[in-house]
């Protein structure tokens, strides 16, 4: 649980404040949270939007 909540604040971060490895980390957590069975399917898109926002 700790992960998703930790996720979830991560990715209300500013852009400027997300490092490359923020992200990374973020996937890192999103993979442990769905081989945990969570649904996050929106989540994933969430970072995925986040993921290109960085980098335009």
């Amino acid at each position: 649980m700790n992960f998703l909540l930790s996720l979830m604040e991560m990715l209300r971060q500013p852009l400027n404040e997300l490092s490359n490895e923020d992200l990374g980390e973020a996937d890192i957590m999103l993979e442990y949270l769905k081989k945990a069975y969570f649904k996050v399917d929106w989540l994933e898109t969430e970072l995925e939007q986040v993921k290109e926002k960085k980098e335009t």
